[in-house]
């Protein structure tokens, strides 16, 4: 298939590029054992200095890292000092508003603190953060902050607010992150952040989608009773929350470019699901089953269309999952008998071959096409 030439080619250019990562994996070691003592240094002395000399020696750390990220910044041969330097920057921020704090008693709350933080370095990450694995710091630093404030959130008064600010975290806060993944500025400038920005987006909206099928179990009535409002008063908001949120969407899909539209799908459907038990409300298991079932089917009737195999067969693993559930849910006392168990077992065995089955017709049908 190729030649002599060819083949010896392309063994040289993989030799290369192991080569290359050996010894950026020897670069990153050396780089950890030496901020590592610099830290255990700090560290057994720490006692020792004075709130002064601990507050200057921080900010000249930090200002020394932004220096090198702003010097750095269009060399190419400092690329991975640059990414180090952002690293650095952004870890150190959040220890340097701890010190700020410490010293001189300011009493603030973990979540305050880390929602101060999230603001001071999101320009950072999204300007300088290029290298993919610093936006998924981010990310995962924006889901810690949100969670330390979800106990702030439930003690906001009146009583129906805390409701309404967690509604608006899992429907605006994925479309906001959804627009800003598909905006061009932003692929220009940091296309690793962007595409962070809608991968996490989607998998968010998937995870509060499944967990709305939960509502039917006890009823929107719950819900409304502990936001203490009048039944139209509640369903005035939602549909108001419904409203801007289709806006939002339809402006998305309108403005975003066509060049990989999955992402985009796959949020806003699922914050179409996540409003179905505020539009159906009703107190069923069965609707619960059917609102999880509808929206794997939907998940995967968009992975057929956009050809992502791997995607597909995880939605029909929990359509077959679900379903077996329902089973539990039905005849869970049947389990505590031998014959329980083998039914189960036999039934489970059967479910996952049918599912094996349609993934495998489905997946030849995809590309045949």
């Amino acid at each position: 298939m190729i030649s002599q030439d060819q083949s010896h080619s392309i063994l040289q250019y993989e030799r290369s590029k192991l080569q290359n990562r050996l010894a950026l994996s020897m670069k990153y070691s050396a780089l950890f054992a030496i901020l590592l003592g610099v830290a255990l240094v700090i560290a057994s002395n720490w006692d020792l200095l004075g709130m002064h000399t601990k507050l200057i020696g921080h900010i000249g750390i930090n200002g020394l890292l932004a220096y090198l990220i702003w010097r750095w910044k269009d060399d190419t041969g400092k690329k991975i000092w640059h990414d180090v330097c952002v690293y650095g920057l952004f870890g150190l921020t959040l220890t340097l508003l701890a010190l700020i704090g410490q010293s001189f008693q300011l009493q603030g709350s973990l979540g305050g603190l880390l929602a101060l933080w999230m603001f001071l370095v999101t320009g950072l990450v999204m300007v300088r953060g290029r290298n993919p694995k610093i936006p998924n710091l981010w990310c995962f630093g924006f889901i810690v902050t949100i969670g330390c404030n979800l106990e702030v959130i439930e003690t906001i008064e009146p009583s129906y607010l805390p409701f309404f600010i967690v509604l608006s975290l899992v429907t605006f806060i994925p479309l906001l992150f959804t627009a800003m993944g598909n905006a061009k500025w932003l692929i220009n400038m940091n296309e690793p952040f962007a595409n962070m920005l809608s991968r996490y987006s989607a998998f968010f909206t998937i995870l509060c989608a499944f967990a709305s099928s939960l509502i039917f179990y006890d009823g929107v009535d719950e819900i409304i009773k502990n936001t203490r409002l009048f039944t139209s008063d509640f369903n005035l908001i939602i549909g108001f929350f419904i409203v801007i949120a289709a806006l939002v969407s339809l402006l998305i899909i309108q403005f975003s470019p066509s060049k990989d539209t999955f992402l985009r799908t796959v949020t806003i459907t699922a914050i179409a699901f996540i409003f179905v038990p505020f539009i159906l409300p009703i107190e069923s298991d069965v609707m619960a089953a059917i609102h999880f079932i509808g929206f794997s089917s939907a998940l995967a009737w968009i992975a057929v269309r956009h050809g992502h195999d791997a995607f597909l067969s995880l939605c029909l693993f929990t359509i077959s999952a679900r379903v077996f559930m329902i089973f539990i849910e039905l005849f869970g006392s049947m389990f505590a008998t031998g014959f329980g168990l083998i039914i189960g077992g036999l039934l489970l065995l059967g479910i996952l071959k049918i599912t094996q089955m349609i993934r495998k017709n489905i997946i030849g049908g995809m590309h045949e096409k």
